[in-house]
């Protein structure tokens, strides 16, 4: 009877033992990745972007974690009738990790400079410092605007991710959105996607 409860106590300890592994391997495999999350609207960041003078606004939380990235490139792809037609800033910013589990922010912001015009801004927070780039949008023409931040995701160096989207429609007073970017792009007229990379 005994050699069975140590058998028992020697099973179960050993299951006990690769669980507790996995969890260790999949805590250290996450900390290896970029981790990105959108701020929520009702952060008081907002309200400091609509005092600026911005009409939609999106922030993003970027945390390096354990990963040595040197370079930050973050765009906007713009997709018409389903087809990229083109790319918005192509910006690049130097990073460093001068501690572990280092934030940065990434912000996305539009705001009206003359009728029929937008001035676009996509700035990037770290340490203190900003760059940043502007962007006038001209002879635009639009019946409704969504703007739609995209789940809270991670990444690996050298890879792309999708941040967030400006949906826009001409002829219809309403948009179609979710998380899903290739159906946003499919269901809606323009639609444009923040992105970023690192490496």
């Amino acid at each position: 009877m005994r050699k069975y409860h140590l058998l028992l106590f020697l099973l179960v300890f050993t299951i006990c033992g690769c669980a507790a592994n996995e969890n260790k391997n999949e805590i250290i495999e996450e900390s290896k990745k970029i981790s990105l999350k959108s701020i929520p609207f009702e952060n008081e960041e907002y309200s400091i972007l609509r005092a600026a003078g911005a009409n939609h606004s999106m922030i993003f939380s970027i945390n390096l974690g354990r990963v040595n990235a040197n370079k930050i490139k973050y765009w906007i792809d713009h997709y018409e009738n389903g087809k990229l037609t083109g790319t918005i800033f192509n910006l690049e910013s130097q990073i460093s990790n001068e501690s572990e589990h280092m934030d940065y922010k990434l912000y996305f912001s539009i705001s009206d400079s003359a009728s029929n015009q937008e001035r676009w801004t996509l700035a990037l927070r770290q340490h203190g410092n900003v760059s940043s780039g502007s962007y006038d949008m001209k002879d635009i023409d639009f019946d409704s605007t969504g703007i739609q931040p995209i789940a809270d995701n991670s990444i690996n160096l050298n890879k792309n991710a999708d941040l967030g989207m400006i949906i826009r429609n001409k002829g219809k007073n309403q948009f179609t959105s979710s998380d899903d970017v290739k159906a946003t792009i499919n269901e809606n007229k323009d639609v444009y996607v923040i992105r970023c990379g690192f490496n």
